[in-house]
């Protein structure tokens, strides 16, 4: 059942790295790395995607965790939907519109993610690699900030697309997540309560 959420998450999640990138005010952290790599080769920036989660999925399983069909399934959906939407949303003339596209970018990205963590549906690579690490006793947090920064200075030093919306995702995106999860859990938990109620009149 969970496996029917990475199709709509997935779909979010292109929809708004594709905004963010026509935007051309600057890209996700990781989606830095992701553009220097299709600058620097033939890649388009889904394929890129797939490249790079396939060397940490292999670098993981050499560590012990390998990865279930369910996260292939969002990594490959994931590149999928971010190349479809790339294809059909331009970068609109003047900065406004270019602001609330990249704006409208980070909105639906931050629910796409959500909607991911809320389901418990499956996670990309960098979730395997930190799951590795973090059996040997590393601090998950820590982990994804020293994974997202090294990915993050790669990408810059291989000239990717590094704006100044790269800075208010990297410091916006952790806190709209966990809004987006506490509206979910308090509809989830009103949901259960009228239920509970619902059958108590009965």
């Amino acid at each position: 059942m969970r496996f029917l959420w990475v199709v709509p998450s997935t779909a979010l999640i292109g929809l708004g790295v594709a905004l963010l990138i026509q935007a051309e005010l600057g890209v996700p952290p990781y989606d830095v790395l992701l553009s220097a790599i299709g600058d620097a080769t033939v890649l388009s920036h889904g394929q890129a995607s797939w490249a790079v989660s396939g060397g940490l999925v292999l670098i993981a399983a050499v560590l012990g965790v390998r990865p279930k069909v369910v996260g292939a399934a969002y990594v490959v959906l994931a590149g999928v939907a971010v190349d479809a939407a790339n294809r059909v949303v331009v970068t609109p003339d003047g900065v406004g519109l270019r602001v609330m596209m990249a704006v409208s970018g980070m909105l639906l990205l931050t629910g796409g993610i959500a909607v991911i963590v809320h389901t418990s549906a499956t996670g990309g690579a960098f979730e395997l690699i930190i799951e590795a690490l973090a059996a040997r006793g590393g601090n998950r947090a820590m982990l994804r900030t020293a994974l997202e920064l090294a990915a993050l200075g790669v990408g810059i030093i291989g000239g990717g697309a590094f704006g100044v919306m790269t800075v208010v995702v990297a410091l916006s995106l952790g806190p709209l997540i966990a809004v987006t999860l506490q509206a979910f859990a308090d509809h989830q938990a009103g949901r259960e309560a009228r239920l509970v109620d619902s059958r108590v009149a009965v």
